[in-house]
């Protein structure tokens, strides 16, 4: 089945130029690609427009919101696109490497009880030659394996969806979208993880920080804590945080 692979994007478009050329590049597996734009004011628009797709890219959507409508919203409109296959979610501040989500989507199929798998991700500033850096990673990383996630790129088993089903939207704009995500798969018995057989790279915090700029004095991350504290009654206690990886313990 084709897998989706949904991004949104709120200015930036730098570094969303930089993620679609790797996907284009990089992916080796079939996949259709949806870009929520959440009311962008730069070049994204009109470089969307002219971004010409090619590799192993089937199908490519463009979904326009006026405003920014927040992450969770834009992941459940890409999703509500995509064909009847696997999702990956990924941040526009993201490049891949060789074979990524070929290796992903085998180990989800080889252990489908993990219901999310999402590939090692390394932070930071972008170094020389990292396409090179990340095939020799693989190929010493073996088949290592991490419980929890990273919520910058991550696929979703369509059994997942079907079971789970979509984003909670209460969580605006930005942050804690992801964990409750997560808290839910766990809790319908799946067990996300890493897999090392496939690597990318993330730079870190780009849209986000664009986003804080443009809200002001507003604290979404405490915002969100606070919904996602009288949702599930637990707090930042339960957690490890190591960089960008979450552990749900």
């Amino acid at each position: 089945m084709l897998c989706t692979v949904v991004m949104p994007v709120c200015n930036q478009w730098r570094y969303t130029a930089q993620c679609l050329e790797s996907l284009k590049r990089f992916t080796d597996a079939p996949f259709e690609l949806v870009v929520v734009d959440n009311g962008s004011t730069d070049e994204t628009p009109a470089g969307l427009n002219g971004w010409e797709p090619g590799g192993k890219l089937r199908r490519f959507n463009v979904v326009r919101n006026q405003t920014n409508l927040g992450v969770a919203r834009a992941w459940n409109q890409g999703m509500a696109l995509a064909s009847n296959g696997p999702v990956c979610l990924i941040n526009n501040d993201v490049v891949v490497s060789p074979g990524w989500l070929g290796a992903v989507l085998g180990f989800l199929t080889e252990q489908p009880h993990r219901g999310i798998c999402g590939p090692h991700v390394m932070d930071g500033q972008l170094p020389e030659g990292f396409a090179g850096l990340a095939t020799r990673y693989v190929q010493i990383a073996g088949d290592r394996v991490d419980d929890g996630f990273h919520g910058c790129c991550f696929v979703v088993s369509r059994e997942v969806i079907e079971r789970v089903g979509l984003f909670d939207e209460r969580f605006e704009i930005a942050v804690w979208e992801d964990v409750d995500y997560w808290l839910r798969v766990k809790k319908a018995g799946f067990s996300p993880c890493v897999t090392h057989r496939a690597v990318v790279h993330h730079y870190g915090n780009k849209t986000i920080a664009e986003i804080a700029r443009s809200i002001g004095d507003r604290n979404l991350y405490a915002e969100n804590m606070q919904r996602f504290t009288e949702k599930w009654g637990i707090t930042l206690g339960n957690f490890t945080i190591s960089r960008s990886m979450l552990i749900i313990h």
